[in-house]
């Protein structure tokens, strides 16, 4: 046998005796549960929190968000369908065996948060948390599995769209806020921008691509407290009420 054949000898029985590892192959060895198994196991879990879901008119899920994490080793999913504001995040291990789940609006977008002391690495979610019919509000979340249920670590506003009056006229407008977050240190300390924007609506009712005004929001700093479990405002500032807060930018 030449030095190659040997090689890949080596090879296929380091993985079937399980001593190679990489976070690749691991992820590939996790089983991911259908949507059908997790809300099955919800409705038997947790009788008392209901989800917000219909079989006969929340067949289709749209979209099925999944990030795997390799410490710990676990497999997040979220679930979004027809009600925009229906929506559940659940966290299973490799088998494909559930371990908790949370109602929220429809998940939109699944991250890797930061990496914590004793929690490991975290899961940054994106999810639909109220809406009208002139109006969407996406909230962000980071979550944790700490003793086999999932923990709210922080929350905040992703993005608000809102079509508003201008005053004292006819025309109409829409404005928007949207936050970015980023998050550096070896303490975990959560960096949040933001932009407020108005845009108008053209005369073929159609919305301008090109904002008539924007400017940025205060920025906002969160740092990591091991003792209370969350990260932790370092300053005051303003919250918004969803799909009520109508601030526009000055115009310039």
């Amino acid at each position: 046998m030449n030095t190659a054949n040997l090689l890949a000898a080596g090879f296929a029985v380091a993985l079937l005796t399980g001593w190679y590892s990489t976070d690749a192959h691991a992820a590939e060895l996790c089983h991911t549960p259908t949507p059908q198994t997790l809300i099955s196991w919800y409705n038997t879990t947790y009788p008392d929190k209901p989800l917000h879901y219909d079989s006969r008119s929340s067949a289709i899920y749209h979209p099925i968000a999944t990030l795997r994490t390799a410490s710990p080793r676990l497999t997040w999913i979220g679930l979004a369908w027809l009600a925009p504001v229906s929506g559940a995040l659940f966290v299973s291990d490799c088998d494909g065996k559930p371990q908790s789940a949370v109602p929220l609006g429809a998940v939109g977008k699944l991250t890797a948060g930061p990496v914590l002391p004793i929690l490991g690495q975290t899961v940054m979610v994106e999810y639909v948390d109220h809406e009208t019919s002139d109006c969407v509000h996406d909230s962000i979340g980071i979550l944790a599995l700490q003793d086999g249920k999932i923990v709210s670590l922080w929350d905040h506003e992703s993005k608000q769209g809102m079509n508003i009056a201008a005053e004292h006229t006819t025309s109409h407008g829409f404005v928007s806020r949207n936050y970015t977050v980023t998050f550096t240190g070896d303490v975990p300390t959560l960096q949040v921008t933001g932009q407020l924007s108005a845009y108008p609506f053209l005369k073929d009712g159609s919305q301008s691509a090109t904002p008539s005004a924007s400017e940025p929001l205060p920025a906002e700093s969160y740092r990591w407290d091991a003792g209370k479990l969350r990260f932790v405002a370092q300053g005051k500032y303003r919250h918004f009420k969803p799909c009520i807060s109508a601030d526009r930018p000055s115009a310039k």
